[in-house]
């Protein structure tokens, strides 16, 4: 076997790869006072990211994921030290301090390493500046705690199993527990039937969410969105549609833990240049391309390039 060490992490993933594809990026969180702290700091910065609402806390340990890759790049297992997130950045310090950092923000990502009430604080924030929300489940295990913000969120973006638990969450039972039954038959969340996908997904944007970007591993992600859309007497109804991204069928698969976070960094970045959803969602899909086939970094130094 091999070891390897990485900078990584959801919202710092996505911060790099805003920052290497032209965006004004900054990071808000918590890293400990330490080596590995200086380090992660010193990366962003030089790849552009702003990280003065970055909080230094003494006596704790910056985040560590250990990851155990199997030979074909699948994730088999991972262990988490994240303590410093829930501790470093909690809702008080988000509403006293962290939130002047979302000013002038036009998208901010939050993912679900942080607390609920932080989460909550954090979103309330960026509604309050005006900028689109954008929302990073994480984990099966953390993906409920999105679910007070989902209320105010422009997008998010669940693996299948995630996307049950905030369907189950926001009132689709039964749409939760047809795609749980669905992944039990299939294997997994990269064999998901894109039906059942959907279904739980309408959910989502039945409650107001307006962008689910449901990934597939290696069969890409499945697109769905609403807007309104005008009918017969002036009157307007919600109109939805899924698309299924696929991935390129030559590319060689090294690395998964960064690729999903490179394209949700892709998918923003072009939304906020004023690309339309569709071409958007293909800018995304290369981007994860290029970050699945690079097995030294989460977010590929050819990104933005």
């Amino acid at each position: 076997g091999r070891v390897r060490f990485a900078h990584g992490g959801v919202g710092r993933n996505i911060a790099e790869a805003l920052a290497a594809l032209g965006c004004d990026a900054a990071m808000v969180g918590a890293v400990g006072r330490d080596d590995a702290g200086g380090a992660l700091l010193a990366a962003l910065e030089a790849r552009g990211v702003r990280t003065r609402a970055v909080r230094r806390v003494e006596g704790a340990r910056t985040q560590v994921v250990a990851c155990v890759f199997g030979v074909n790049g699948d994730l088999h297992v991972g262990v988490a030290d994240t303590a410093i997130t829930e501790a470093g950045v909690s809702a008080e310090w988000v509403r006293s301090t962290a939130s002047h950092a979302l000013e002038g923000a036009a998208w901010v990502v939050l993912d679900a390493n942080l607390d609920a009430d932080a989460l909550l604080a954090a979103a309330d924030a960026a509604a309050s500046t005006g900028a689109k929300l954008w929302l990073e489940p994480v984990s099966v295990a953390k993906a409920a705690r999105v679910v007070p913000a989902l209320g105010v969120a422009a997008a998010v973006s669940p693996n299948a199993a995630e996307l049950a638990v905030l369907t189950e969450a926001v009132g689709g039972a039964a749409q939760a527990s047809e795609l749980r039954d669905a992944l039990l038959r299939a294997g997994g969340d990269h064999r998901a039937p894109v039906a059942a996908v959907a279904a739980a997904a309408n959910v989502l944007l039945g409650a107001g969410v307006q962008v689910v970007l449901t990934t597939l591993g290696s069969r890409g992600a499945l697109l769905s969105s609403r807007e309104a859309a005008s009918c017969e007497g002036g009157a307007r109804r919600a109109s939805v549609s899924h698309v299924h991204v696929g991935v390129a069928p030559d590319v060689r698969v090294a690395n998964v833990s960064g690729a999903g976070d490179c394209q949700v960094a892709a998918i923003i970045a072009s939304l906020a240049a004023g690309a339309p959803l569709g071409e958007a969602a293909r800018r995304g899909a290369a981007a994860a391309a290029l970050a699945v086939e690079c097995a030294t970094a989460n977010v590929p130094p050819a990104l933005g390039a």
